[in-house]
């Protein structure tokens, strides 16, 4: 088992760093097997889950609950991270990171 600020990974997962990816291009060694992988960010700065959306998507979603985001922090009323998303603006650095590494798992599995 794989320990990660208190997450449990199993073992049969294959565990990548944001900053391994971002260090070889986007790319995997050749001799890791992508059947299951765990892909783990960390930082402050680290995606949220919907900055794994298009950025399209994001900006159309923004759009129509921006009026709304000032009233839901005053309210502290969770907004599922839109609000975080509204300031990180990340969908195409994390797309950087994720599209190569889905790319190759798909074509390792066609």
């Amino acid at each position: 088992m794989h320990l990660f600020n208190s997450i449990e990974i199993p073992e049969e997962y294959t565990v990548l760093e944001e900053n391994e990816l971002q260090e070889n291009g986007g790319t995997i060694s050749q001799s890791k097997k992508l059947k299951r992988a765990a892909l783990i960010f960390r930082g402050e700065n680290a995606p949220n889950h919907i900055s794994y959306l298009s950025e399209n998507v994001n900006d159309a979603m923004l759009s129509f609950l921006s009026p709304l985001l000032p009233v839901t922090k005053t309210l502290s009323i969770p907004v599922l991270d839109f609000d975080k998303y509204a300031d990180s603006r990340d969908s195409v650095a994390t797309g950087r990171v994720l599209k190569p590494l889905i790319s190759s798992f798909l074509a390792e599995t066609s």
